[in-house]
């Protein structure tokens, strides 16, 4: 089966003079079977932390996401976001970063390379559910776009996130 292509959104124009919403959020989910292709059957906490808006008068987000599956040693850094879209009590962010991953217990023969991601969230107060919830996807773009990471492996890029947080918190600040 080839390699999934990463979904390209929309880039937003925000209206200079306006306010816009942002989201912030940071704690860990349980890795599920199979979300590492490289290892599909490490399993356990995976953290991350992010935080993601638009400045007055900017077409494209700004912010930071951090990403890091302990037990395969990945690591994720953002280091440009192409777009936010906030729903409700969802957001979702595109972009690209860069990807690290370490073989070995000693931390050895570290390789880093280009990557786009996938992040969508709920904010569980917003939804009135009271749980908060996360998806990421990782393409590493030097390898056709192979999916690298998916904490929802086989849903659709436009899906809502399923993945509980097992500690943290999102939060999406709206507009008033």
């Amino acid at each position: 089966m080839p390699p999934a292509t990463p979904t390209a959104f929309p880039t937003p124009t925000p209206t200079p003079g306006r306010k816009h919403p942002s989201v912030t959020g940071g704690g860990w989910i349980e890795s599920p079977p199979g979300a590492y292709a490289a290892d599909p059957a490490l399993v356990g906490p995976a953290t991350f932390g992010l935080v993601a808006r638009y400045k007055r008068g900017v077409a494209l987000p700004t912010g930071n996401i951090q990403f890091h599956l302990g037990g395969a040693r990945l690591q994720l850094h953002a280091t440009a976001y192409e777009s936010l879209e906030i729903e409700g009590a969802r957001a979702t962010l595109q972009g690209l970063g860069t990807l690290r991953e370490a073989a070995g217990k000693g931390g050895g023969n570290k390789s880093s390379r280009q990557a786009r991601f996938l992040v969508s969230v709920v904010d569980g107060q917003l939804d009135g559910s009271g749980v908060d919830r996360f998806r990421i996807k990782i393409w590493d773009l030097d390898a056709e776009n192979a999916v690298v990471y998916d904490s929802q492996l086989g849903a659709l890029d436009d899906a809502g996130p399923t993945t509980p947080l097992g500690g943290g918190s999102i939060v999406i600040h709206t507009e008033k």
